[in-house]
């Protein structure tokens, strides 16, 4: 595999979405994030790092990308419902 050249890794490190992840109903080895193209959520292993995306929508930038995910993050319960 090609070593990347630090200005590379910076670069990349600019275009790449990162996303927050939160567990997927308390399970430690399952991580969801919303997808704000998609409106719904995606599931991958835990462990923050590059995932393709999963996304349905044509339109969605992601599907070039990917994206990076970090976390787990507190899901956050809306007091309204």
């Amino acid at each position: 595999m090609a070593r990347l050249e630090q200005s590379e890794i910076e670069l990349m490190a600019d275009t790449i979405p990162i996303l927050h992840a939160t567990l997927d109903n308390g399970r430690s080895d399952r991580w969801k994030v919303w997808c704000k193209h998609c409106e719904v959520f995606h599931f991958h292993g835990a462990g923050d790092g590059h995932r393709a995306a999963h996304c349905s929508s044509h339109s969605s930038p992601y599907k070039d990308t990917g994206y990076d995910i970090v976390g787990p993050f507190l899901e956050v319960k809306n007091h309204d419902d």
